[in-house]
């Protein structure tokens, strides 16, 4: 294989399996977890869902946001800051108004933009743990429960200077990809 090569095919394919897996065949499902993180505390909110729509979302918002604003502290600067990447779920009328509600600011970031999104991140360190525990406790199949004890694990012990260097380099992050003039940077 050469550099840079690249391999083309038709619209059908190779499409039925890809690097996530398929729903008709093992290891084809996926985990789902809304998580939210804060400056100087560890992750403070992990929920797993099955199926995430507008009114789900709406739901969501009204069960836990104010559990997970409450754990972050006070209002900074009278405001409570949301951000979210433009999923269709999170912008439904009945999602905004249940922010609203709860005197939350939403913050939009363009859709597929990981440079731009904390999260994001956390969730990359998250995946190179898991694969350094499967490593190093040898672990070669788990249940999907197990798998999702471990993950939920995993982001429990993430330390609150990882999340802080995570945050603190958002200003970073925006000077670059403005520089970069939206095309991908080191983050």
């Amino acid at each position: 294989m050469t550099p840079k090569s690249r391999v083309w095919r038709k619209k059908s394919e190779g499409l039925e399996i890809t690097t996530k897996g398929s729903k008709e065949l093992p290891g084809g499902r996926k985990v789902h977890i809304m998580v939210a993180i804060a400056y100087g505390k560890r992750v403070v909110l992990r929920v797993l869902y099955t199926k995430m729509d507008g009114p789900f979302f709406a739901q969501f918002i009204k069960g836990h946001f104010r559990i997970a604003f409450a754990r972050t502290g006070p209002k900074q600067k009278g405001r409570r800051l949301f951000i979210m990447d433009n999923d269709p779920c999170q912008t439904s009328k009945v999602a905004i108004k249940s922010l609203e509600d709860i005197e939350a600011e939403m913050h939009v970031i363009p859709p597929r933009s990981p440079d731009l999104n904390p999260i994001e991140n956390m969730s990359h360190l998250v995946k190179n743990d898991l694969q350094r525990q499967a490593i190093c406790e040898n672990i070669t199949a788990e249940s999907f429960s197990e798998f999702e004890k471990r993950i939920l694990n995993t982001l429990d012990k993430t330390s609150v200077d990882v999340i802080d260097r995570t945050i603190d380099s958002m200003s970073g992050r925006i000077f670059a990809v403005i520089k970069s003039e939206g095309f991908r940077i080191k983050y």
